[in-house]
């Protein structure tokens, strides 16, 4: 069987099943928790899939990865950043990248610790940070809210706009979603009191709400996307659907959590299944996302 007819969350299963499982979190969740709290966070990909601009490249690849240990509960401590690159790569982008990766590490609360240089084209970066609380993806209870440390859309707006060729009029909040994304760690670290589940939106919203749905056996009912101010009419002026652009594509790296919240964009109830609310009436949320493998 291949990997396309599989796609990441059963590859990912399968191999779990092999390892065994060494800490208190499973395969679903956002990184690797031991029993002890050392927490583990890993993620690599394609250069080509960052910003052109080296500084923005640099502090977008912190700023992925430490969304997942945010939205763990875990404070990082240390990043380790390997980068394979042309040979014909000019030294003054190397420095401009890790300027920016420096930046976006000590706003984050850790430092980049070490790595690897060797030839190639991507990136891989190991986040390593402890917690004492974390935020499972299967903790949420019913009679919670949920909460965002961001908004969701802004991001898939300017990768729209730059499909169809319209990134001149896209607003400067839309791109620097794109390129400059803002897991939000302030918020992150006063949501840490009360939230009992948690995580990040790097693969939509609507998979991040079925897989907390899913994993807490609990149903999410989504009050109000939490959406920027100008994406709906941005949308409504280039014909796309305001809920499949907030909810579909992904790339916003904000957190998700799940606790005892006096307001929130989404309650969380029993039963199962994720839906949006509207004028009344609940309307099923469809499970869409990017996945490995299968897109």
């Amino acid at each position: 069987m291949r990997l396309e007819d599989l796609g990441e969350r059963r590859v990912l299963e399968r191999v779990h099943a092999l390892l065994g499982k060494p800490g208190v979190s499973g395969f679903d969740d956002d990184c690797f928790v031991s029993r002890d709290g050392l927490a583990v966070s890993i993620d690599s990909g394609p250069l080509d899939e960052l910003s052109e601009n080296a500084f923005e490249a640099g502090r977008k690849t912190i700023a992925l990865n430490a969304s997942d240990l945010c939205s763990t509960g875990v404070k990082p401590e240390y990043f380790f950043l390997s980068l394979s690159l042309p040979a014909k790569k000019e030294f003054a982008w190397v420095k401009r990248f890790f300027k920016g990766a420096q930046l976006e590490a000590g706003l984050a609360g850790g430092r980049i610790a070490g790595g690897d240089l060797n030839e190639g084209a991507t990136y891989s970066i190991a986040g390593v940070g402890f917690t004492e609380k974390p935020l499972l993806r299967r903790n949420c209870r019913a009679g919670d809210r949920m909460v965002c440390s961001g908004t969701v859309g802004g991001a898939a707006a300017a990768r729209l706009a730059k499909q169809r060729k319209v990134f001149r009029g896209c607003p400067a909040e839309f791109k620097h979603a794109l390129d400059l994304p803002d897991p939000g760690y302030a918020f992150c670290r006063r949501a840490w009191r009360k939230a009992r589940a948690g995580m990040d939106v790097s693969d939509g919203l609507a998979f991040t709400l079925h897989e907390l749905a899913r994993l807490s056996r609990v149903k999410v009912v989504v009050e109000e996307l939490p959406v920027p101010r100008r994406l709906p009419a941005f949308c409504e002026r280039h014909g796309w659907d305001l809920v499949e652009a907030a909810t579909r594509f992904g790339e916003d790296y904000c957190c998700v959590f799940s606790g005892p919240f006096k307001d929130g964009f989404a309650r969380v109830e029993k039963g199962k299944g994720v839906f949006l609310e509207k004028g009344g009436e609940l309307i099923p949320l469809q499970k869409e996302g990017w996945e490995a493998f299968i897109g």
